[in-house]
Parts: C-alpha cells; structure tokens; sequence
C-alpha cells in the first residue's frame, strides 16, 4: 500500500479467510504521523495529542477522580515532585480507543477493552497513539488491536488491547457519543 491520502481511513479493516485484497496493510517506510500508511510491522500512527490542564481538570471532576496531581500544578511539584501534572491513565485509554476506532475504515462496535498504565505522561507532553492489528475472527466480522500511547522520549505510557466488531447495519445509538452500541435488543 502506498502512503495513505488526507482523510483516507488509517487502518484497513482486516480481510475473511481468503480475501486477500481487502485486508493487506503492509507497506514500505515507517510511520511517523497520523495518515501516514502503517510501517512494515504494521504498525500505524491512530494520533498525537498534547493534554492541557483544562481537559485533566474536567476528567478528574466528572469521574470523581480526587487525587491533586491530576489538576493541581502547585501540589503535583512541590509535594509530589512531580513535573507537571499527570495525565489519568483512564483519560489516555479513552483516548487510544476513540483514536483506533477513528482510524478505522469501517464503523465499529468496541467489545472490549484491557489496558495498563506504564509510565507517567504529564501535560506538555506530545503523546503519539499507535496501533496494529493482532488478530481477526475467520468471517472477518471482528478483531483485536493493540494500541499504545507513547511519550516523545518513546517510553510507553498505556498499552492496550481492544476487540470490535463491524457495526451491525442498524445500530442504536449510544449514550452521548451518537455511536452505535450494536445492540438492537
């Protein structure tokens, strides 16, 4: 695959057993930034994102997450010894997941997630949000993705596995997003 086109969907759905057109991601060069084709591994750039201590603030208070070093710069230095304030480990899952399935040339329905938080990301930080596929079901109806948020340095802050699923051809929307939950019970 050449070097993808401005607003040409990132990652290519995998393909069925035996289709082979469809699902063929593999290119040549490396990836450095959103758009780009996925490099030879097939790893892709899903973003990059500077947190501001706005969003942190905001996160911390709808999710009841009290702990000063996601809002208080004051605290996270002086007490904390920290650099700047810390990015929520919840906060960079959110983002990893919203970026794959943005990066994705097929709507989705996400089925699961697991993640873990490795490193400190703090607000100033460029975070680059990466992803591969790791495997698909034989239908071709649904796959799971690694995905993981670096910091500039390369050191590895959230890693993560999601599985979705194509969108059924009616969804019901879900609660806020507009996205569809897949579930027309």
């Amino acid at each position: 695959m050449s070097a993808m086109r401005p607003g040409e969907a990132l990652l290519r759905w995998p393909a069925a057993a035996g289709d082979t057109a469809a699902g063929d991601t593999a290119a040549g060069g490396v990836s450095h930034e959103p758009g780009d084709a996925p490099d030879a591994d097939g790893v892709a750039v899903l973003a990059t994102r500077t947190y501001q201590p706005l969003e942190l603030f905001l996160f911390s208070a709808a999710g009841w997450h009290p702990h000063r070093i996601h809002y208080d710069q004051p605290y996270t230095t002086d007490v904390e010894g920290h650099e700047a304030v810390v990015v929520h480990g919840p906060l960079q899952t959110v983002h990893l997941v919203d970026a794959l399935v943005g990066a994705l040339d097929v709507p989705v329905d996400v089925r699961t997630v697991a993640s873990r938080h490795l490193a400190l990301l703090t607000v100033g930080d460029v975070a680059v949000m990466k992803g591969r596929l790791r495997d698909a079901s034989d239908d071709g109806s649904s796959a799971t993705f690694e995905v993981w948020m670096e910091r500039g340095d390369g050191a590895r802050t959230t890693t993560a596995t999601a599985t979705v699923e194509r969108r059924s051809s009616s969804p019901v929307a879900g609660p806020a997003t507009g996205r569809g939950t897949g579930d027309a019970r």
